[in-house]
């Protein structure tokens, strides 16, 4: 097997640990909020009993790798690899849309859209002046004390 054939093949499989990983952290963090983790685990969990064996990995992964080797060859050149991340990206930004689409009419309003400014404004504008300055994007979040160990929200959350 080509060298770069092994590299590609052991990028998918760092990428599948990744995303189990990820998935098998519990429930949706401050560092999912677009549901990732949750749209990982239900892509693997075949049979959606809240749990991913090793062969639900495998299964996934054979899958994809079959979805995605045009050539047949049974590995992945930069080509059918590039496709396989570009649909695994769109069915990320489907789980961000079905998020945003509060009302879930398969359409996103300007107030749907603009939700997600607004918190963003809500969460950075440290302030409330109305405008977001570099400083406050460098320290994320209003709650957040000087010294950065407050957490997200920072130590005085409820």
């Amino acid at each position: 097997m080509q060298t770069r054939n092994k590299i590609l093949i052991a990028s998918i499989g760092g990428a599948l640990a990744l995303g189990l990983t990820s998935a098998a952290v519990a429930g949706k963090s401050h560092h999912d909020r677009g549901g990732h983790k949750q749209a990982i685990f239900g892509m693997m969990d075949a049979d959606g009993d809240g749990k991913i064996t090793r062969a639900e990995a495998d299964a996934y992964r054979d899958d994809r790798m079959a979805k995605f080797d045009t050539d047949g060859n049974g590995s992945l050149n930069p080509d059918e690899y590039i496709a396989m991340m570009e649909d695994f990206r769109r069915q990320m930004m489907l789980v961000k849309f079905n998020r945003s689409d509060a009302d879930g009419d398969g359409v996103l309003s300007k107030d749907e859209v603009g939700s997600r400014a607004d918190r963003m404004f809500q969460h950075m504008d440290r302030n409330d002046d109305g405008v977001i300055e570099q400083d406050e994007m460098k320290r994320r979040g209003k709650h957040r004390d000087g010294d950065g160990k407050g957490g997200r929200y920072g130590k005085d959350r409820d």
